[in-house]
């Protein structure tokens, strides 16, 4: 099983400030086999060959982002995905509410992963997988990454159990077209939740078995 993890929105707590978004969204791309992975590799690859760099042979783009791309563009990319074999799961939380705890010197990073944790909580995984790679952004420093990898392997153990092999890595979104899938995926429901604006989640909500709106009920791990 591959778990690609992303997020949209930011974690800045000034909303005077131009540009900060009122709710943050983490999102999980589930590929419950390696066939269904590389089909959703390929349909981004054949997205970005076909679409953004069709006839070109400068300003290459190697990258396809929720932010830098047309609807039709992600139409197309999302009728080229497999059927079955994957599914979207996301949470949301309005940053007002949790303002007190991003305030902190530490507060963002551990908002973070906590949310991340509470989203992992909600996934229910089948019975019989050996293995689960759960494949994040690299947007971290070294200590930020050890301290995620060290509070969500404790989730992902409590999730799957303590037989199934459990692998984290950080990895570059330019390099890693399933993390280039979730960016368009998450940047489609805060769009949603943030603005109000669905016309690209109409297109893949069925898609997702959960949209968490994150409320505090206890304080995070800050």
């Amino acid at each position: 099983m591959f778990i690609f993890i992303d997020e949209s929105g930011d974690l800045g707590c000034d909303f005077s400030k131009k540009g900060t978004s009122k709710k943050f969204t983490i999102a999980m791309l589930v590929c419950y086999s390696n066939d269904t992975q590389h089909k959703i590799m390929n349909a981004v690859k054949k997205t970005i060959r076909r679409k953004l760099n069709h006839g070109k042979k400068q300003d290459i783009v190697h990258e396809l982002k929720g932010s830098g791309t047309t609807l039709q563009i992600k139409e197309y990319f999302f009728n080229l995905l497999p059927d079955s074999g994957w599914e979207i799961y996301s949470i949301t939380a309005d940053k007002e509410k949790l303002k007190q705890y991003l305030e902190k010197k530490t507060g963002k990073n551990k908002i973070y992963n906590f949310l991340t944790s509470e989203l992992l909580k909600s996934f229910s995984p089948p019975k019989d997988i050996k293995n689960v790679s759960v494949i994040v952004d690299a947007s971290k420093n070294s200590n930020d990454r050890k301290d995620f990898d060290v509070y969500i392997k404790t989730h992902l153990e409590v999730i799957f159990g303590l037989d199934v092999d459990l692998y984290i890595s950080h990895e570059n979104s330019q390099a890693n077209f399933g993390l280039q899938a979730i960016d368009l995926f998450c940047w489609g429901i805060q769009r949603s939740k943030n603005l109000g604006k669905n016309e690209w989640i109409s297109v893949f909500q069925h898609k997702i078995v959960k949209n968490i709106d994150y409320t505090p009920i206890r304080a995070p791990y800050t």
